[in-house]
């Protein structure tokens, strides 16, 4: 990791978990929704303390264990 942590905007990460809540596929709408729900999440890191453990629920989850 020699660029750091990026936020959901700045990683180039898929938008498409956000986008049905979002209501469009536009990236733009998509990072204006997400700041609207919690200002600055575009741009927020999230850190994770312990272990991720997949338990076969949820398939985005999985491709972070795998990743």
């Amino acid at each position: 990791m020699k660029d750091g942590l990026f936020g959901i905007k700045k990683s180039n990460r898929s938008l498409r978990p956000y986008a049905h809540r979002a209501g469009t596929d536009n990236p733009e709408k998509i990072y204006e929704w997400l700041d609207s729900i919690f200002e600055g999440r575009s741009n927020s890191i999230s850190c994770l303390t312990e272990e991720i453990v997949w338990k076969g629920h949820d398939k985005v989850l999985k491709s972070i264990v795998d990743g």
